[in-house]
């Protein structure tokens, strides 16, 4: 005798969303919000994080400190430069204010490195008119300085 199919017709499993559901869709919306509001400004942290480490292998062959610290602050203006309209004249601004005294250099003789820290602040203001919040990053590189052996 040959066994019948199941009857499909018939389905018992529950309809509906569940709390897991509920769960993932609120993690995604969230997910979302972070990348909408916060997300420029952690990847502008990372470009700033490479002119510093630029400015780390520059250090190589500049030995004054006071030039590294003008490459940093010159490459992050130019890098986050924005125009804007004030009163019927064009004016400049930068998302990221640097300023030569934000930047710490410090370096060793023996063995030859060098240590750049940078602190910065950046206001965010959230696409739906909420209050600006402000985000604080702190940036610290190191570089050997010593010749390379071949």
């Amino acid at each position: 005798m040959l066994n019948a199919a199941p009857d499909r017709t018939k389905d018992t499993r529950p309809r509906g969303i569940s709390v897991m559901g509920v769960i993932l869709l609120l993690l995604i919306a969230g997910g979302v919000y972070w990348i909408i509001v916060f997300g420029g400004a952690y990847w502008e942290n990372h470009e700033v994080k490479s002119v510093v480490h630029q400015a780390a292998n520059i250090a190589y062959q500049q030995p004054s400190d006071a030039a590294i610290r003008d490459f940093i602050v010159k490459k992050t203006q130019e890098m986050f430069e924005y125009e804007y309209e004030e009163f019927g004249q064009r004016k400049k601004g930068y998302r990221i204010e640097l300023h030569p005294e934000d930047i710490q250099i410090e370096r060793n003789l023996v063995p030859p490195w060098i240590h750049i820290s940078l602190t910065y602040t950046r206001i965010i203001q959230p696409p739906w008119g909420q209050q600006e919040k402000q985000l604080d990053f702190s940036i610290y590189v190191e570089q050997d300085l010593s010749p390379v052996k071949w």
